[in-house]
């Protein structure tokens, strides 16, 4: 019987080779030239396998043959509505004042419409609702924002003109956690009117009261409305309205006449969702060629109406962070990595948790998972590399073999799911039952929580690990009760500052102290802590940066 099954297997397939070896962790790669990221992609993890594999071994595979179909011819393209415009005025010229409108892109010249953008400008529309994950300068400087009536958004830290604007009560700001903005504007393109999220249950996302709207004198105008909240298998949820929208402005790298879209590296982040959800899609690309295959698209034509050919994107100026750390934060990394254990999808937040990756031990292989839409990726490169391959703050970055790019409604559904193991997130204040706040402080420091909601909604799968000094200036950063605005309630597993790790061990117990810097005593730690805890005995030490 066994026979007759290998020879039935053989009769279809052809064998190639006759052996298997896992692959060893690559040489990551940065992405280097305009050829397609697939083929380059499948080159060198093919040369990397013959590489790494010795001469008498062979890598094994079947090839089983397929008929390809004989497809008709394509009727002729005058039979299809021409979507190509021919300049980036035309192409906005029916913006009315009142539209709201998604930009894509994440933050400067990542996938940014630039040229959208300036031509927006540059038109007549004002009062304008402006959708985008990050809004961020060049795109949402103060040309752009004196058209605003109101922003939506999840991360505005460092637009200094924005929040002068939000604050002096000339438009309207509202902050969404990134998971829960990029669903909505899913949903809209789905015909999906509201949906159920654990993101930002127990803060003022679901409680309201965030400010809206300042009046010039500084106080409240218009405050959020509470959100309802269901609660389904024991967990409570908070029901989210869909985004609408009248225009969405996106970049891609190629398109064809028939208007279908391909994409670039990290570039698709919110492009690719919000290119399905406009009822009037724009789309700023590099390339515009006959035909796509159906292989290569990634956005069918059916939800784009226009195409602007922009040959000259943005100057490819991103470059890896050069901003010097201080000792403590070092420290800090270099614990936070020994939390990292092989073969983990991991998440690492900006700042701190971002700069643990590059002291993850030798021998030690973990997936690292970035928001704008990465899986697998891999220490900064020289300077100098395409800005279309970036990590969730910008930078450039390398990514490993057997990486995926994809969309950042797929980046959270992966976060949200629980399918990441663990998370490390930084901090403004974290509270003795566990309760994280990262996102703002009422009045002044207003960043937007980004992904962190998301990242701390599913604890139950996603290990939460805070890193973060002991303390601001002379201010506790650990203490009784949270006085900042919540990203989380009873969401952290543990905190790694520079003197000492606590665990965090649910409602009702104290936190334990777990280890200490070598150079440290548990008296000294207590000075520096806001809150009560218990010491584990016995008690670890960890090293210096």
């Amino acid at each position: 019987m066994v026979h007759h099954v290998v020879l039935a297997l053989l009769t279809c397939c052809t064998l190639l080779g006759a052996t298997h070896q896992s692959p060893t962790p690559p040489e990551c790669r940065a992405d280097e030239d305009g050829s397609s990221l697939m083929q380059r992609g499948q080159l060198n993890w093919q040369q990397q396998q013959q590489s790494q594999q010795p001469q008498s071994e062979k890598q094994a595979s079947v090839k089983c043959s397929r008929k390809t179909p004989q497809n008709p011819a394509y009727p002729p393209l005058g039979k299809f509505p021409e979507k190509v415009v021919m300049s980036s005025k035309e192409a906005v010229s029916d913006i009315a004042s009142g539209s709201t409108l998604l930009i894509g892109g994440w933050g400067p010249a990542i996938g940014t419409p630039m040229a959208l953008v300036r031509a927006l400008v540059e038109h007549s529309a004002e009062n304008l609702t402006l959708v985008s994950g990050i809004a961020l300068a060049p795109a949402f400087e103060l040309s752009l924002l004196s058209k605003a009536k109101l922003v939506v958004t999840s991360y505005i830290s460092g637009n200094a003109e924005l929040t002068r604007q939000w604050f002096a009560g000339k438009l309207e700001l509202e902050l969404l956690p990134m998971g829960t903005f990029v669903e909505k504007v899913r949903a809209g393109s789905a015909g999906i009117p509201a949906f159920f999220t654990p993101a930002g249950v127990g803060t003022l996302i679901q409680e309201g009261g965030f400010p809206i709207k300042y009046f010039p004198n500084g106080s409240v105008a218009v405050q959020s409305a509470p959100k309802e909240a269901r609660e389904f298998g024991g967990k409570s949820y908070l029901m989210e309205e869909a985004i609408s929208s009248d225009y969405a402005l996106v970049m891609a790298w190629k398109a064809d006449r028939f208007g279908n879209l391909m994409f670039r590296g990290t570039a698709r982040n919110f492009n690719l969702d919000m290119a399905k959800a406009g009822r009037i899609t724009i789309a700023q690309v590099e390339e515009i060629v006959e035909a796509l295959t159906p292989e290569e698209t990634q956005v069918p034509g059916i939800y784009v109406d226009r195409l602007l050919l922009e040959s000259c994107p943005e100057a490819l100026t991103s470059q890896p962070s050069t901003s010097a750390h201080s000792a403590a934060e070092i420290t800090i990394a270099k614990r936070a990595a020994l939390e990292l254990q092989d073969g983990m999808y991991v998440n690492l937040g900006a700042g701190l948790a971002l700069l643990a990756s590059s002291y993850v031990p030798v021998g030690v292989h973990v997936v690292l998972q970035s928001e704008n839409g990465l899986l697998g990726m891999g220490p900064p490169p020289p300077p100098g590399e395409d800005p279309d391959v970036t990590n969730a703050g910008g930078q450039p970055t390398t990514y490993y073999r057997g990486s995926s790019f994809f969309s950042s409604s797929e980046s959270f559904l992966m976060i949200r799911g629980g399918h990441l193991e663990l998370t490390l997130l930084g901090a403004l204040q974290v509270s003795q039952n566990g309760d994280l706040a990262s996102w703002m402080v009422p009045g002044g420091f207003t960043p937007g929580m980004g992904g962190a909601m998301d990242l701390v909604s599913n604890p139950e799968r996603t290990r939460v690990v805070v890193t973060t000094t002991q303390l601001h200036g002379a201010q506790f950063k650990l203490v009784k009760n949270c006085t900042f605005p919540l990203t989380g309630r009873a969401v952290i597993s543990r905190v790694i500052t520079e003197m000492a790790v606590f665990d965090f061990r649910g409602q009702g117990a104290l936190p334990l102290l777990v280890e200490i810097v070598h150079t440290t005593s548990v008296d000294v730690v207590r000075r520096a802590t806001g809150f009560d805890f218990e010491v584990a005995d016995p008690l670890a030490t960890f090293q210096e940066g």
